[in-house]
């Protein structure tokens, strides 16, 4: 199951596919990119794989979600520190990711060009 292939973020909002869940968070309780990045994370994920249900098309339903429990902060600021710190981490693995696939992309050219 992959969450991010269900969404599109376009200027701060978030687009879903007819077979997703929406969220209605109370902000003075559960921040915005804390529940994102815990929707993202591998925890979520295998208990979401875990309760999902049906052949070709897996899905999740409301009435099982429901049955989730999900430990948080209580604290809304903590929240917010978390969020950013997975966002950082998140903008770090992908700027690594895309340096790595540079760089070899250079190396295989330079060893085709020894090659000639």
């Amino acid at each position: 199951m992959d969450l991010k292939k269900s969404k599109i973020r376009h200027e701060g909002k978030v687009f879903l596919s007819q077979r997703t869940i929406a969220f209605k968070l109370d902000k003075a309780k559960l921040d915005n990119l804390f529940w994102l990045e815990f929707l993202e994370s591998t925890i979520f994920k295998s208990k979401a794989v875990a309760i999902s249900s049906g052949g070709t098309a897996q899905g999740v339903s409301q009435k099982s979600l429901r049955q989730v429990i999900v430990i948080i902060p209580s604290d809304v600021n903590e929240q917010k520190r978390i969020g950013q710190v997975l966002v950082t981490v998140d903008n770090l693995i992908a700027a690594n990711e895309y340096n790595l696939k540079n760089v070899l992309n250079i190396r295989g050219r330079f060893n085709l060009h020894l090659l000639m």
